[in-house]
């Protein structure tokens, strides 16, 4: 198994009701990720998928549209 699909796993069995993020390079690998936790029997419906581009707009837009900027 891989160990960071093991480690995923080990992490939404300990805090099943905690929001959890995983920085991912794209939405692809986030789908697979999330594909193999299912078919491993993994409840992961708190574990969000998110790419740097994404998570920058999160925690920027709000200050750049303040600003009148369009993120």
């Amino acid at each position: 198994m891989d160990p960071f699909v093991d480690q995923l796993k080990h992490l939404c069995a300990a805090y099943p009701t905690r929001s959890k993020w995983v920085v991912v390079p794209s939405h692809g690998i986030g789908h697979t990720l999330g594909d193999r936790l299912a078919r491993e029997g993994t409840d992961w419906a708190n574990l969000r998928f998110v790419t740097p581009l994404e998570l920058g707009l999160r925690m920027s837009g709000p200050f750049l549209v303040e600003r009148g900027i369009t993120p």
